[in-house]
């Protein structure tokens, strides 16, 4: 879940950022402007089911 209710599938959100720390094997650690993070949205939004 990212803004607004909306959502975007953990693949495509992974494979959307570039920007990624590696924390430990199983976390990112990840920082987004507004304006990513629309872009993304707007590129990957899956629906809720």
């Amino acid at each position: 879940m990212l803004k607004d209710q909306r959502t975007v599938c953990y693949e495509d959100f992974m494979n959307a950022v570039s920007e990624k720390t590696y924390f430990d094997a199983n976390h990112r650690i990840i920082s987004l402007s507004q304006e990513k993070l629309d872009a993304i949205l707007e590129t990957w939004e899956s629906p809720v089911d």
